[in-house]
């Protein structure tokens, strides 16, 4: 398959397995870079002019950028994995994490809040609750159940998980 690409944009140079990310290329520039390669990011100050996030109606993130950070992340964890709230927080009824597991790695059970989902944006995962387990592959949306479930890596993976806190 022969890729077309933009007039004037040149090709993706090959970098580290997850990819090479300049931070100021593809994040919201209210995001800086923390200190070293690969450590992920953090919010920072909204620059002058411009509204931060609650004052925004409207923010654009790169999930596949974000995805590679965290990947990154997980790599050099203990726990092979690593995770960044995009939206919302716990003071928010509405939460998207970016969720990076390191094939092997587990997330611990945990009751789901409200409503939610997990999107696998790469890689395959096995979400398993009331004696049922679902494998997850890159692209799949998965309705959690409103139950307690548990999440082992099969491969190499990065999701998004969404909740929707009720009551």
């Amino acid at each position: 398959m022969k890729v077309r690409r933009r007039p004037g944009v040149p090709p993706r140079e090959p970098g580290p397995p997850y990819g090479s990310v300049r931070l100021t290329d593809v994040l919201p520039d209210r995001w800086t870079a923390l200190a070293g390669a690969g450590t992920g990011f953090a919010p920072g100050p909204a620059p002058a002019g411009r509204p931060g996030l609650r004052g925004s109606a409207m923010q654009k993130f790169s999930l596949v950028a974000i995805g590679r950070l965290q990947m990154n992340r997980a790599a050099d964890s203990s726990g092979g994995h690593a995770a960044d709230t995009v939206v919302g927080g716990h003071e928010r009824v509405l939460r998207q994490t970016v969720i990076a597991l390191m094939r092997g790695a587990k997330m611990k059970d945990f009751e789901n809040p409200g409503e939610g989902s997990f999107h696998v944006l790469e890689g395959r995962i096995r979400v398993s609750a009331r004696g049922t387990s679902w494998d997850v592959l890159a692209g799949d949306l998965l309705e959690l159940p409103d139950s307690r479930q548990s999440v082992v890596a099969l491969e190499d993976s990065v999701l998004l998980f969404t909740v929707a806190k009720t009551g």
